[in-house]
């Protein structure tokens, strides 16, 4: 049975350069803007309470190659009062494999990938899904 496309949760997917987000974010409102907004509703009409994260390696430019336990991501939450961010426990995130939390409400998200974690540097395919 063909799931309605009005069903379907919101997906996009960002190409980073691994080295561009290595840098945890800064701070006020002139510095660090973030990388994704969380929308406040699902489509189906639920409020939004969490993302599913997967990476994936890009096939037409050089991917990133992560060591033997896979990228370290920290995602950022950015508190829209003070313009503070906050740091969630860092992940293990390899290629092809997803990341789910449902512990924060539609918000400002930055992600951060440790450099430790990335032996060759590249790009690497960040795909968010909203839940």
């Amino acid at each position: 049975m063909a799931v309605a496309q009005v069903k379907v949760n919101r997906q996009r997917i960002f190409r980073w350069l691994a080295a561009n987000i290595a840098a945890a974010p800064t701070d006020g409102a002139q510095n660090t803007n973030g990388q994704y907004n969380m929308s406040p509703k699902t489509t189906t009409g639920l409020i939004t309470t969490g993302i599913l994260l997967g990476l994936k390696a890009p096939t037409n430019v050089t991917a990133a190659t992560a060591v033997a336990a896979g990228f370290s991501v920290i995602m950022w939450v950015l508190n829209p009062v003070t313009l503070a961010w906050f740091a969630a426990t860092p992940v293990s995130v390899p290629y092809n494999q997803a990341f789910t939390t449902f512990d924060l409400d539609a918000s400002t998200l930055y992600f951060q990938v440790d450099p430790a974690s990335v032996s060759v540097a590249g790009s690497i395919d960040f795909h968010l899904t909203e839940q």
